[in-house]
């Protein structure tokens, strides 16, 4: 004989069985809600938008660097001076076009099991992450290439500020009388 134990606002999937010939410890009842419960990486939770987003322009970008390196490991695209050095982190192409391909083909592979990146449970979450971290292996050089540049510009802004910048001399006869109110509060005690 079973006797159900149940509560408000929880449905009848979620009630609790407990068996009449057993006492209603506490230990009796945690320990049949924790056998008749669903494990959490299970349930499927919505994603942000910004992350979705930022998944769906993972593939393409990822796509078209995969597809450069290819040229370049195959030897349709020399691949020569510091830029492409940079890029390739060294001539490393063949390591990061297959960062490239694992990236592409586990997030296409995510697509339709995450309904579009939009909603994930536990492992997809897990693939999700494998994914984006082989797609930021891969994109490595292209991270090295901007922050140059940023420094570059950094510098180069720095450069100019500090050769249009007015000298401290040229700018000591510009107080050499007081500002107008002040001149007003001299004149008027004189």
């Amino acid at each position: 004989m079973l006797r159900v134990l149940s509560w408000p606002g929880h449905s009848v999937s979620s009630t609790i069985k407990l068996r009449a010939d057993r006492s209603l410890s506490h230990d009796d009842v945690l320990s049949n809600f924790v056998e008749s419960s669903q494990p959490w990486s299970r349930e499927r939770v919505p994603v942000p938008r910004r992350l979705r987003w930022a998944l769906w322009a993972f593939v393409p970008v990822e796509l078209f660097w995969a597809i450069w390196l290819a040229t370049i490991v195959t030897g349709s695209t020399e691949c020569r001076g510091p830029i492409c050095t940079v890029a390739t982190l060294d001539h490393h192409a063949a390591a990061l076009l297959a960062c490239g391909v694992f990236s592409v083909a586990g997030l296409a592979g995510l697509i339709p099991t995450t309904r579009g990146f939009s909603r994930c449970n536990g492992p997809e979450v897990i693939g999700l992450a494998i994914a984006t971290a082989a797609s930021g292996a891969s994109l490595l050089g292209i991270a090295a290439l901007m922050t140059g540049a940023l420094v570059l510009l950094v510098i180069l802004a720095t450069f100019v500020l500090a050769v249009t910048a007015t000298s401290r001399r040229e700018t000591d006869h510009a107080w050499t009388r007081p500002p107008y109110p002040i001149a007003l509060i001299e004149a008027a005690s004189q």
